[in-house]
């Protein structure tokens, strides 16, 4: 249950503790060097994760009818992996739009400026963790439908059926 619960908020808290350093060192906007550069690979990478997670979420959908999705709904955790996939796109996007507004303020030197670096340093990490959280998640789903389906054809191949005594 503990594992669960740090499951659920290692991505806010790291965020936090970086955006408190950013804080603390009172870094600005003026102190990122290539500004323009970050704030266009983070656009990138961003929609590069949100696509491979549509790509896994529909991947998921499609394995509804196995044994493992079946664990899940017994358990009930499928509003938490729908959860943790909404938060992450959610947070990509944020972080997206975040970063294209920014290229308005690159030059900007005023103390909003520490602010919104914090802010983009926040929302990076945190979308970061959110999606390797269901990375996690649903890489570890798939290996187990994986398995499932090796165990499966293991015992419809086995030499033991073969030959075993089924009466009729």
């Amino acid at each position: 249950m503990v594992g669960f619960y740090i499951e659920r908020i290692y991505p806010y808290t790291i965020a936090l503790i970086f955006g408190g350093i950013v804080y603390a060192l009172n870094w600005t906007m003026e102190d990122v060097k290539n500004l323009p550069n970050i704030l266009n690979a983070i656009v990138t990478v961003s929609a590069i994760i949100i696509g491979f997670m549509g790509t896994m979420a529909s991947v998921l959908i499609s394995l509804t009818n196995s044994k493992v999705m079946d664990k899940i709904r017994k358990k009930k955790a499928e509003k938490v992996l729908a959860g943790y996939i909404k938060i992450s796109i959610i947070a990509g996007l944020l972080l997206a739009l975040y970063s294209l507004s920014l290229n308005l303020f690159e030059n900007y030197s005023g103390k909003g400026s520490n602010w919104m670096l914090i802010a983009l340093v926040v929302l990076t990490i945190f979308f970061l963790l959110s999606s390797y959280r269901i990375f996690n998640v649903l890489l570890n789903i798939l290996t187990s439908v994986l398995m499932e389906g090796k165990f499966e054809e293991a015992k419809e191949e086995s030499p033991l059926k073969k030959h075993a005594y089924s009466p009729k």
